[in-house]
């Protein structure tokens, strides 16, 4: 018996006492605190702004009316809160399914509706860092719920290689090879810098000798930004993969000019009504939109600006089929957001289709102070620095522990913590130890025989029961999650189940009573299927021993 059965339940018998109610609110359970029963509604207070009465009094009626075999008991708690107490049935009921399918319970039906996440999206002119890991990892998770939601989802990383960005990047590699071969090399102006810049010279070098040198069909510019841009991806996707993030697709930002679609969504700006040329410049009238002001797409030299070719990115994106996409930006594009919702109505596209999750900036602790600067090259820390530091793991977690739109601050040394207080340590290391109870039981010769040989009726105790409500719950809380991209919750319900894992395990010796051994095995053996379910969600490893 899954949550919104039971709801559904309480809703038909809501429009039955009030059928002059055209639109019953819906009733949405939750885990009650200890002492009110299992799950809880607030229903009455939403009835009570229509039919005028204390929720109170709506709750006694409602409750009157619940006589169904569900419920071991109904009560009503001032101001109106409805608390239900379940049937073992119904838990037998859902707990069969749950281990029926495992994991895959918690996977919904396809939708049919694609849609694609773009995250990270850095340009390929440096090492990632530290705030990509964080994009990387909001926008992976959220990739892998929505998927579980139902979502045909892809997974993609716009690559930024054309441009003046790519251009200064090949001319301050140029600046070292030309160097290094003893030749005179003028100064690039506000050049890259950073030890990766000279590496990355050396190993042109040591591959290609002088000979890029040679001929004069294709610049030496050229040809170092094609070689080091292929170096830098390489590079990047090696640390992505590292770092578990792997992309379904890789977009090029050059192949929206080369296929002529930059040229064709200037067409259709052109034909929108929403556009005038000022300074020989073809300007979007974006403050029609809500802008601020309105934002230039052809520059008085006929050169595109980034704002055309972002819309035509967006317009490439949604004749791909996708109908919602996720932007997954860091705090430095918060200002593109009005244009670019802007730029999307301006194309005709619907004004739900786009929208942006921003992430603020990551500040790395050490031995209680802020760590400014990477120990190896000076400058900023990057992604693969940190993996190297506190493993995969921690980093994936640790980047989750906090919203969005807040600033984080990782504690290096809490992620290198082998200790409870470690919040991935104490995840592992829970999971660890419902294995650890299998392992046992199977040396005493005792295996689970699975929910038909379980007498649910004897869980009794509130802490069993928190963990069959937490297993019940877990469905609606993703689907709020997944509502609202708040993929920071995900870490916290985890941590959730394992205190209420711990504090089952700490009070009863699972193993010595014949009677109690099925049963609350058959807690363990669902709270694996749950933490392991919620581990490979985040991109966890699943460690038997510790």
């Amino acid at each position: 018996m899954r949550i919104d059965n039971l709801e559904k339940i309480i809703q038909d018998v809501i429009q039955l006492i009030y059928p002059g109610i055209s639109k019953i609110p819906d009733v949405l359970l939750a885990p009650s605190p200890e002492g009110f029963g299992d799950f809880s509604t607030t229903v009455s207070f939403d009835l009570a702004k229509t039919l005028h009465k204390s929720p109170f009094s709506i709750a006694e009626e409602i409750s009157k009316h619940l006589n169904f075999p569900y419920f071991t008991s109904i009560s009503v708690a001032k101001p109106g809160y409805l608390n239900f107490s379940f049937t073992p049935s119904v838990y037998r009921d859902f707990l069969q399914e749950l281990e029926e399918k495992g994991e895959k319970y918690f996977y919904k039906e396809r939708n049919g509706v694609k849609v694609q996440v773009e995250f990270v999206s850095a340009n390929p002119t440096g090492p990632l860092h530290v705030g990509n890991g964080r994009g990387g990892i909001i926008g992976d998770v959220l990739g892998n719920l929505l998927k579980i939601e139902g979502f045909d989802v892809i997974k993609e990383y716009y690559v930024n290689d054309a441009g003046s960005k790519m251009n200064l990047f090949a001319k301050s590699i140029a600046y070292y090879y030309m160097e290094k071969l003893g030749k005179k090399a003028e100064p690039v102006e506000e050049a890259y810098k950073g030890a990766y810049i000279e590496d990355i010279a050396t190993e042109i070098l040591n591959d290609y000798g002088d000979s890029l040198l040679n001929g004069e069909s294709h610049p030496l510019i050229d040809k170092i930004q094609k070689i080091s841009e292929e170096k830098m991806m390489r590079r990047i996707k090696e640390v992505l993969e590292k770092f578990g993030v792997v992309f379904d697709s890789w977009f090029y930002e050059s192949s929206l000019y080369s296929s002529g679609e930059v040229d064709r969504v200037t067409e259709i700006f052109k034909k929108s009504g929403y556009t005038y040329e000022k300074d020989d410049a073809l300007w979007f009238q974006s403050t029609l939109f809500g802008d601020d002001k309105d934002r230039v797409l052809v520059r008085g030299t006929g050169e595109p600006t980034y704002t055309l070719v972002d819309a035509a990115y967006h317009k490439n994106k949604w004749d791909r089929g996708f109908r919602k996409v996720i932007d997954v930006w860091g705090a430095d594009h918060f200002g593109h957001i009005t244009p670019m919702k802007a730029l999307i109505q301006g194309m005709g596209l619907p004004e739900g289709f786009l929208d942006i999750v921003i992430y603020q900036i990551v500040h790395l602790f050490e031995n209680g102070k802020e760590v400014m600067m990477s120990k190896h090259s000076g400058t900023f820390v990057t992604l693969e620095e940190l993996i190297n530091e506190v493993g995969k793991d921690a980093a994936r977690f640790f980047f989750l522990l906090k919203s969005s739109d807040t600033h984080l601050n990782f504690d290096l040394d809490l992620a290198k913590r082998e200790s409870i207080d470690n919040p991935v340590y104490y995840v592992q290391y829970t999971y660890a130890r419902l294995k650890s109870i299998l392992i046992k039981g199977k040396e005493k010769g005792i295996r689970y025989r699975g929910i038909d040989e379980a007498d649910l009726s004897l869980l009794e105790s509130s802490d069993e029961k928190a963990l069959l409500n937490h297993f019940m719950y877990l469905e609606r809380e993703l689907e709020n999650v997944a509502r609202k991209y708040s993929v920071h919750r995900i870490p916290f319900i985890t941590i959730e189940l394992c205190k209420k894992i711990n504090t089952f395990y700490q009070n009863y010796n699972i193993l010595s009573s014949e009677r109690y051994v099925q049963p609350r095995f058959s807690l363990v053996y669902n709270a694996l299927n749950v933490l392991s379910f919620l581990m490979d969600l985040m991109g966890i490893e699943k460690k038997e021993r510790m």
